[in-house]
């Protein structure tokens, strides 16, 4: 990229995600136009408007998969294609972000995938946030891609973040010492959030675990308003609702740790978001979580709903623990009795 060139970046999920913003923001200052393309714009894609020198983003590929039938995919995928080629022959240069292994629908996987390894081979620069990532698409990830290794920053310059923990939960109207779990995000099914709550309410049941969850963001998922209708208890606080980026500070604060729940993950911008918070995470060992939680360091990593219960057990009793040590010594302590 030089001054006066222009990079489109496609599909623009900046509105709600500031990853996008943080991402180019410096391009601008040094003199690039920097340019969104809605969804539609995306998948029609004007190569008139594109010159010489200019760059071409790709980060998220499911809108081309989006109102698409077994019949009609396949020619739209090779007409996206035909113009990434217009373009190069242009003098445009391509570049691909690889945030998913696949689209969360699992969706079409086959021809999916046969179109993943075309377009690795294809651009010009395939960009992963970690370098296992690579190991982790060797499914469909084309020999002869260029790889590049740019790893996804952190937001501590994006949210407020100038309240505590107390603060926190008295704003969003908790009252509990226990111990307090958040998850935050668009929820949809490929969260499997609904499996979480299930684990939470069973284990509230049974006794094995005392502790508050909380869970804001939109819910899409229907099993998992239905888990939310059916749990009777104060142990669970649901904010149904778009969460803006002043208010992620109430949610996130109020917690001990944050629980990252997916089907299927490569890269995780709540792992990023919980981390710039400086709170540790409950992850599955997935993608690139694996590599970058370390159990006891910055959180705990699961591999199924058994370990994941277990580890909340553990958390909640050394959660006691801990509050009964803080009791212990505030106690009166008399220096010349030792008592």
């Amino acid at each position: 990229l030089t001054p006066g060139r222009t990079l489109y970046f496609l599909p623009d999920y900046s509105h709600g995600n500031p990853y996008q913003k943080l991402l180019y923001e410096n391009f601008e200052k040094r003199g690039v136009v920097v340019k969104g393309l809605s969804a539609t714009d995306s998948v029609n894609l004007d190569i008139a408007q594109f010159e010489s020198g200019d760059v071409l983003h790709i980060h998220w590929i499911n809108i081309l998969f989006n109102n698409q039938t077994e019949d009609s995919i396949v020619d739209a995928l090779n007409d996206f294609k035909k113009k990434l080629l217009q373009l190069k022959c242009k003098g445009v240069k391509v570049i691909w972000t690889v945030h998913n292994r696949q689209n969360h629908e699992q969706f079409n996987l086959e021809i999916e995938y046969k179109f993943r390894n075309e377009l690795s081979n294809l651009c010009d620069a395939v960009i992963l946030h970690h370098p296992i990532i690579e190991m982790e698409l060797k499914g469909w990830l084309d020999d002869k891609a260029r790889i590049e290794i740019i790893e996804h920053g952190l937001y501590q310059a994006t949210y407020k973040n100038d309240i505590g923990k107390l603060e926190a939960q008295k704003k969003i109207g908790l009252k509990t010492n226990a111990l307090t779990i958040a998850t935050l995000g668009k929820f949809k099914e490929y969260k499997e959030l609904a499996a979480k709550l299930r684990i939470f309410k069973q284990a509230l049941t049974e006794s094995e675990l005392s502790a508050t969850y909380v869970v804001a963001g939109k819910i899409f998922c229907k099993n998992t308003l239905a888990q939310v209708k059916g749990f009777n208890n104060d142990s669970l606080v649901v904010v149904n609702k778009f969460i803006n980026d002043d208010d992620v500070q109430l949610y996130l604060n109020s917690a001990d740790y944050v629980l990252l729940s997916y089907r299927d993950i490569l890269t995780s911008g709540g792992f990023f978001q919980a981390m710039s918070f400086l709170k540790q995470v409950l992850a599955p060992s997935l993608g690139s979580l694996k590599y970058y939680v370390t159990d006891g360091l910055n959180g705990y990593t699961y591999d199924n709903e058994d370990q994941l219960r277990a580890i909340l057990k553990r958390l909640s009793i050394n959660h006691e623990d801990a509050r009964f040590a803080e009791n212990l010594v505030s106690w009166p302590f008399d220096s010349k009795t030792n008592s």
